[in-house]
């Protein structure tokens, strides 16, 4: 049996509001021209960062540390709580920013025992 559904007909069993152009959603913002369609997470970053009271950090050419060899020995931090949290929301800007892909996922292999040195 086979179900079809109109739009006239979901109006009636379902509210339905055009909230037109689709501009921010779930923290991705959408940019449309000629070309195409963009999508960028610049004001969740912006969130992040103050967030993490990390508004006067230096910028990196490179986003993680080369040749730093990663233990899970070493003094755990002291808030592994805020570790975690970190993670993830860099987990999600990736969506956006896979060239922080490797990094992000590197650091997230120590999620269960966090060091100072991560």
């Amino acid at each position: 049996m086979e179900c079809t559904l109109n739009i006239a007909q979901s109006n009636i069993a379902f509210s339905f509001k055009d909230l037109g152009l689709l501009h921010y959603f779930l923290g991705i913002e959408v940019h449309r021209d000629a070309g195409g369609m963009y999508l960028k997470q610049t004001k969740y970053i912006r969130d992040i960062i103050k967030k993490f009271n990390r508004e006067k950090a230096s910028y990196c050419p490179t986003p993680m540390v080369t040749g730093k060899k990663f233990t899970t020995k070493g003094e755990l931090i002291a808030n592994p709580t805020l570790y975690k949290q970190a993670i993830g929301a860099l987990q999600y800007l990736t969506n956006t920013r896979p060239d922080i892909t490797f990094f992000v996922n590197k650091l997230n292999q120590y999620m269960s025992s966090p060091t100072i040195d991560h």
